[in-house]
């Protein structure tokens, strides 16, 4: 029975209108045709009639489009039918509703030019051409592909067709359509993917068509994602032929970024490029920098992807080893891309069996901190840290400890780089929400060292206030609370060592000197420039960084009321949220001005360390907690980093730091609320505890009692009571200078100090007077009579009473008071500095230094009373007694033959004392001497700490030298008189000990630092700068030499000529100095300065003799000065002109007038050694300073050397905490 088929067929030449509308009904009548009965109703021969070449290759697109529909319904209705009857009529059913492969290819061939044209979304046809590859896709017709010979083209136009069109606009449903096409057709694993579809595939993921195509980057991925594990081989073939330039010419924007699409393919799936690994090691082995550099940053990314876990552990190795065998590599720039690489790899989570090759990187990344590479060491130094927080555990101590010596590096870069990335890791685990990367344990014992490490470096950093910025703003955010900065302060202090202790002073300390200039800078008023520039001068000079926009700010504040009072409140310390007040006050100022700028820094400054009134409660109750032995342990302070501490150390330094921080700042302390917990601790179990408690209450007595005298004068009546108890029990006080800072607190909280001052000189008097008593005893009352003659002395004087008046009987007390004070020390202290019969210091290493807690108690006592006496000369030096036609009280002249005894005769009275005591005492009367002369008399001052000269080759110890050294340096720079101490300095050299070349770096090289600090201040003030030329150390220097008796004895000259050779390296070091440093003191002044000296007559010389000696000893200098400006960059003019002084001096007008004679012509050779010294000879006679000896005829032997600092950082634990010397030192700078 014949079978009722659908006719359906449209003629091609009808009219386009009526063609449309025909193809358009045939469309929806196949629409609704079922597959499974197709074989009753349409005949595949329909098939063949849309698709002859008519209808193909119509002009109008709508035909086109609807022709295309109706052939993919034909395709749907057809493909898989396995009718009888289709093959009885000789119909191929593998090729669908057409019988021919000629035809096929037509209309797959039309289909991908269609839909190119119209699968656009932009195309008004766009939702028809859709239909048509989702119907194609529906049933997988692109299949019948493969029954083609010439499949291959088609393929390629197919699949490249895809990316085309695709684009942002397309839906997701788009994609998938498209994306189950090109896997259906290239999922077949017999299928091989030829280099053109490869590269249409690839070319998506270069970084240009990701940019520029996203879309297609995205089906590329998905499309990847999809194709099995047969199409990874044809990649890896594919990429070799690349580099081995097979492909060269068709490579195109692929080969210039494979590594990119290798990184991409590797984050699809790490399967797809297990063959390219062999194009990698080619390339990080290649010759070729460039090639190298690329695939290790391949490499790299590949270990911070989150598929490296997918890689084969044989893979793993070798990219492992590729990538560290580059940590060494010979440029610089891939040894760089190394480290960076090595990050990646360690930070990425791994599995257990990758820790031995995890701490075998570790250690070659290590290595890379000393590396030569300045950028290559920074880099590293952000790497080791990054590690430190994933792995702890694998990261040997050695690399920590060489971490922390990068803060020291010689590189500034390498410097801030180490500093920046030790405190982001310290503060991230101080203050981070996220867990330790390791047990507690761990990170104290592995990163816990380097804390105070930073601290104790830092201070050596030559740019401290960058490094104090960066401490500031991420160990001490302003974002934490104040019990948190409270804690981890008091464990940065003490768990430093002593330079990271005196970093956080000098920190301090400076800032709250600050803070005192501002305060009053804000407070004056606007118009009051006088008073406003007093406190700018010496705020600019602590912080000379703040100078050049200054002025902007102060202007701002003059201008802006809001802004000063705002200031005015922040400068008090008073503000409950330090970040709050300060976005404040920023907020006055001009965004990114350099108002703003100065601004931010300097009330950083004046708070420094995050201090306010509110932090100093929370550190003193802590400290309190502490010293109660309710805080142990240090983990309780910084829980994430601490070191163990001995909780005796921690009750020492943390009652240290606030009363270091109560001197500054008495306000944060001085109320009964805040102290009356510290009095119980006035007689401590540990001395150091109670000697700062003490030191504590003297700095708040002042301010303690016009605070709360009113309210809680029971409170002040205790401490008065505290104060006074030595007086009462001698043997209370167990440290000698707890009198010392009594005597203070009485003076600043009594009423009627001088009551109590007579109650504790009579005392004393009776004290040092008795024999019973312990020398801890008389050395707390030589301490006590210090004291209170330096605060009833000179200008303290006037601080006695709070009331500005004083009656008549106010003054007779004090006048009578005066009296027998002086007396005291004339008749009882005096006589009791002896230096001999003294006890040896009980110490178990005599080549160890040890500060005066150490020494004996006699040796102590007459150590502090030679501090006291000269406290004494200088606080009255108005009230001594003088005699007519003499230079110096008779007082402080026996003071001076006293000391000169203790150093000319230290051989016959000292010998028995250890070198310890020995250098303490010499040491003491040096700087007491260097103290106390200068203010009484400046023309013959010179002659008699010509003494000092003869302390510093006595000095057995280098802690003893250098800290003479440094009061020189110190002295030089701020004594109206510098050209003396200058002239002492460079005379250091004149020692006779054989072994004085020694000495020479620790002179030469501080006196040019002087120099450097004087040429700052000639360019500041230049106007003032009469009464600090140093360039007259020159004449005091000549003058102090004459006096010399090898000089002045010999009848002939020829015979001063061994003393010339020998003082001419002295007068060498001091020109040298000049001439180097400084244009100001340029040989042109230095000549000046020597030709009127050669023809002036020194006072009370006028011996014929004599002065033609001293001529010689000009010429001999102008000679050595010849020979200084062989230097071509010695300047010949002076912008100061010269001025001899006058008290000193008598210039003889006629002899000035006189022609130029010169009384010395021998020639002068002057040499430098590689080791810094030198030696001068007069004529032939060649001799090196190295080899003489002194003017005796003895030499002095040293065996023996402070090993103090070879010895090596020891544990916390066993760290000597006294800092006695260190604050007696501030006590004598501050009267």
């Amino acid at each position: 029975m014949p079978r009722a088929e659908i006719s359906l067929e449209v003629p091609p030449d009808l009219p386009n209108d009526q063609l449309r509308q025909r193809l358009n009904e045939v469309f929806n009548k196949l629409r609704e045709v079922d597959n499974r009965a197709s074989s009753h109703r349409i005949s595949k021969r329909l098939a063949e009639h849309y698709a002859q070449e008519a209808f193909l290759r119509h002009a109008d697109d709508e035909v086109r489009v609807l022709v295309a529909a109706c052939l993919a319904e034909f395709f749907r209705i057809f493909v898989g039918t396995t009718d009888d009857e289709m093959s009885s009529q000789g119909v191929p059913v593998h090729l669908g509703p057409l019988s021919d492969l000629d035809l096929l290819k037509n209309v797959f061939t039309f289909f991908i030019e269609n839909l190119q044209q119209f699968l656009v979304r932009s195309s008004p046809f766009y939702t028809m051409a859709f239909h048509v590859a989702q119907t194609m896709a529906g049933t997988k017709a692109f299949m019948l592909i493969f029954n083609l010979e010439d499949q291959q083209p088609l393929l390629e136009d197919l699949v490249q067709m895809f990316f085309h069109v695709i684009g942002d606009k397309h839906s997701p449903v788009d994609r998938m359509t498209f994306l189950e096409i090109m896997s259906s057709l290239l999922g077949d694993a017999e299928v091989m993917l030829s280099r053109n579809l490869l590269r249409t595939i690839l070319q998506p993921l270069t970084p240009d068509a990701k940019r520029q195509q996203p879309s297609a980057y995205a089906l590329a991925k998905e499309l990847l994602k999809r194709i099995p594990k047969g199409i990874e081989p044809c990649i890896g073939t594919y990429f070799i032929r690349l580099i081995t330039f097979e492909d060269a010419t068709e490579a195109g924007e692929i080969g210039d970024n494979l590594s990119n699409v290798v990184l991409e393919l590797f984050n699809i799936s790490p399967a797809l490029v297990t063959s390219s690994y062999r194009y990698v090691e080619l390339q990080i082995n290649s010759a070729e920098m460039k090639n190298r550099l690329e695939s290790l940053c391949l490499v790299g990314e590949i270990f911070g992807s989150r598929n490296f876990s997918e890689v084969a552990p044989g893979e793993r190795d070798l990219l492992f080893r590729l990538a560290s065998a580059r940590l060494h590599d010979i440029d610089e720039k891939v040894r760089l891309q190394a480290v960076k690489t090595a990050i990646k790899y360690i930070c990425n989570p791994k599995d257990v069996d990758d820790k031995s090759r995890l701490k075998d990187y570790i250690e070659r990344l290590g290595e890379s901190l000393m590396d030569p590479s300045t950028q290559v060491r920074a880099e590293a130094v952000t790497a080791v840290c990054e590690i430190c927080l994933e792995v702890l555990d694998l990261i040997p101590i050695s690399i920590i400890e060489e971490l922390g010596e990068r803060i020291l590096d010689k590189e500034r870069s390498v410097r801030d780089h180490a500093l920046t990335a030790i405190c982001n890791m310290l503060g991230k685990l101080m203050y981070g929400t996220k867990s330790l990367p390791s047990g507690a344990d761990q990170v104290r014992s592995g990163i816990g060292p380097l804390l105070p490490a930073l601290f104790d470096r830092v201070r050596m950093v030559p740019e401290k206030t960058v490094a104090e910025m960066k401490i500031h703003s991420i160990l001490l955010p302003l974002s934490a609370s104040r019990q948190a900065l409270a804690n981890h302060l008091l464990y940065f202090y003490c768990s430093a060592g002593d330079p990271g202790m005196k970093f956080i002073e000098d920190v301090l300390d400076r800032g709250l000197k600050a803070r005192r200039f501002l305060t009053a800078f804000v407070a004056a008023d606007r118009d009051d420039d006088k008073k406003r520039k007093e406190n700018k001068v010496p705020l600019i000079k602590l912080f000379p960084e703040l100078a050049p926009n200054f002025d902007d700010l102060a202007s701002r504040l003059a201008a802006d009321f809001r802004f000063l009072t705002l200031a005015r409140n922040f400068t008090n310390l008073e503000v409950d949220n330090l970040k709050a007040a300060m976005d404040e006050l920023l907020k006055c100022c001009d965004k990114n001005s350099p108002a703003q700028s100065v601004a931010k820094r300097l009330f950083e400054i004046i708070s420094p360390f995050r201090l306010s009134t509110k932090l100093c409660e929370c550190l003193h109750s802590t400290a309190m907690d502490i010293l109660n032995d309710h805080i142990t342990d240090a983990e309780f302070l910084c829980h994430s980093v601490a070191l163990p501490i001995q909780p005796e150390i921690l009750r020492q330094r943390s009652a240290r730091l606030i009363e270091f921080i109560a001197k500054r700042f008495p306000g944060g302390f001085a109320r009964k609320a805040v102290l009356e917990r510290a009095l119980k601790f006035w007689s401590d179990r540990d001395p150091v505890v109670s000697l700062n408690i003490h030191r504590l209450f003297a700095n708040c007595a002042s301010e303690l009692r016009s605070n709360e005298l009113s309210s809680n004068s029971k409170f002040i009546g205790d401490i008065l009571e505290k104060a006074m108890e030595f007086t009462a029990q001698p043997t209370v006080s167990l440290v000698p200078l707890q009198g010392k800072y009594d005597v203070r607190c009485v003076d600043g909280i009594s009423a009627d100090k001088i009551e109590h001052f007579k109650d504790i000189l009579t005392w004393a008097t009776t004290a040092l007077q008795s024999d019973e008593l312990e020398d801890t005893d008389r050395t707390v009352a030589v301490c006590a009579l210090g004291e209170m003659a330096a605060l009833t002395g000179g200008e303290n004087e006037e601080n006695m009473q709070y009331s500005p008046r004083r009656s008549e009987t106010q003054l007779q007390l004090m006048n009578q008071f005066k009296k027998d004070l002086l007396n005291t020390f004339e008749h009882t202290v005096l006589p009791q500095i002896k230096f001999g019969q003294l006890e040896p210091a009980a110490v178990l290493d005599d080549d160890l230094w040890f500060e005066r807690d150490g020494l004996s108690g006699s040796v102590s006592f007459v150590v502090y009373a030679i501090k006291a006496y000269g406290k004494f000369c200088r606080g009255y030096q108005s009230f001594l007694p003088v005699k007519k036609d003499t230079m110096y009280p008779p007082l402080l002249r026996k003071f001076i033959h006293k000391l000169r005894e203790g150093v000319l005769e230290t051989s016959r009275h000292l010998e028995d004392l250890d070198t310890v005591s020995q250098d303490h005492i010499l040491l003491t009367t040096a700087i007491q001497l260097l103290k106390t002369l200068p203010l009484f008399d400046q023309e013959h001052c010179a002659v008699e700490l010509a003494y000092v000269l003869q302390v510093l080759p006595q000095l057995f110890y280098k802690e003893s030298q250098k800290q003479l050294v440094q009061y020189l340096m110190e002295a030089g720079i701020g004594q109206p008189l510098s050209g003396v101490f200058l002239a002492l300095v460079a005379s250091g050299a004149l020692h006779p000990d054989p072994d004085a070349l020694r000495f020479r770096e620790m002179i030469q090289s501080p006196l040019i630092a002087v120099f450097q600090h004087l040429r700052k201040r000639v360019q500041q003030s230049g106007d003032k700068f009469a009464i600090f030329q140093p360039e007259l150390s020159v004449v005091f220097l000549l003058h102090m030499l004459i006096c010399s008796k090898e000089f002045k004895d010999p009848d002939n000259l020829s015979e001063c000529f061994p003393w010339l050779e020998k003082i001419g390296p002295a007068i060498y070091c001091l020109v040298d100095a000049l001439v180097t440093e400084c244009q100001q003191f340029s040989p042109g002044i230095l000549a000046h300065v020597i030709h009127l000296a050669k023809h002036a007559h020194v006072k009370g010389r006028t011996g014929t003799k004599l002065d033609q000696k001293y001529y010689v000893l000009c010429d001999f200098t102008m000679a050595l000065l010849g020979k200084r400006c062989l230097n071509p960059n010695a300047s010949s003019q002076s912008v100061i002109v010269g001025q001899l002084p006058e008290k000193l001096f008598e210039i003889d007008k006629k002899m000035y007038d006189q022609e130029e004679q010169t009384y010395f012509t021998t020639p002068v050779n002057v040499s430098r050694r590689g080791d810094g010294t030198v030696r001068v000879w007069i004529g032939s006679r060649e001799q090196s300073i190295s080899k003489e000896s002194d003017g005796h005829g003895s030499t002095k032997k040293r065996t023996k050397r402070s090993r103090a600092t070879a010895s090596g950082r020891k544990q916390l634990s066993n760290t000597s905490i006294s800092r006695d010397s260190t604050l007696e030192k501030e006590e004598m700078d501050a009267e």
